[in-house]
């Protein structure tokens, strides 16, 4: 009942249709019928076991949600997702976005491990995207290629903002 009136977490979603799944010997089409799902939800849903570690502890701590989540679980490269994962806490991040870097990230791998098949020499497919973040002095986007990322703590970070706006008058 709870999945259809609430809004359930999506870890504790897959947990149970797990357990459904296990204690009454569901197979997927029957588990769809059981919550009014269809079967590629159910399938999705139960897959995310499967997610790495530090994704399902970002989901769970909402620290990104389920479309982020489910992006970043296809990024296989530990480093890079966990980078990832950190830009998302620091910053926010929205699922669109999240697609375009694992798009990305997947094209970088695609072109490591063939470089004789680089995009715009003839090879495999479009230039990549740029990938645009705000400037959090100016606030204007700029290529994340040229940026740089800078950690402050919150006392610092006040400072900072306060010299911005004494600046701005």
């Amino acid at each position: 009942d709870n999945l259809i009136r609430e809004d359930v977490h999506p870890i504790d979603e897959c947990e149970f249709l797990h357990h459904l799944r296990e204690t009454m010997s569901l197979d997927v089409k029957e588990l769809a019928g059981l919550i009014f799902k269809s079967e590629a939800y159910v399938y999705e849903k139960l897959g995310m076991r499967e997610w790495p570690d530090d994704v399902k502890a970002g989901l769970a701590a909402d620290v990104i949600v389920y479309s982020t989540a489910r992006e970043f679980a296809r990024i296989d490269d530990a480093i890079v997702r966990r980078e990832y994962l950190r830009f998302a806490a620091d910053g926010g991040i929205n699922p669109a976005t999240a697609k375009k870097w694992r798009e990305g990230w997947e094209r970088t791998k695609l072109e490591s491990e063939h470089p004789e098949e680089r995009p715009g020499d003839g090879g495999i497919g479009p230039p990549p995207e740029k990938l645009y973040m705000p400037c959090y002095v100016c606030r204007k986007p700029e290529d994340i290629t040229v940026t740089t990322m800078v950690r402050l703590c919150g006392s610092w970070l006040r400072e900072v903002d306060n010299a911005m706006v004494a600046a701005e008058k």
